[in-house]
């Protein structure tokens, strides 16, 4: 068997190929927006937080706050929410 291909994400003997990291496949699983890293000796994987102006968990979903929801305008007044980092304008 030839080499596990790409190289630069798995390793092996070409009889058996494996994820050289966790990590280098679809984010380990963790949102696209947030880091994730893997420990060496175990191998789990651990999602970093969502980025400013979002909520929710790095292992799950990141999902923009709705900054007028938060910050709402005086009564009367239009509020247009603002891509994140910011909030609601």
């Amino acid at each position: 068997c030839g080499p596990c291909e790409p190289a630069e994400l798995y390793k092996g003997d070409g009889y058996t190929c494996r994820a050289s990291s966790s990590c280098a496949v679809d984010n380990g699983g963790c949102d696209a927006l947030t880091t994730c890293s893997q420990d060496p000796e175990s191998g789990a994987v651990t999602c970093g937080d969502c980025p400013t102006g979002m909520t929710g968990s790095g292992s799950t979903a990141c999902v923009e706050i709705d900054g007028c929801a938060l910050f709402p305008c005086f009564e009367g007044v239009e509020c247009e929410d603002v891509t994140a980092p910011g909030v609601g304008a």
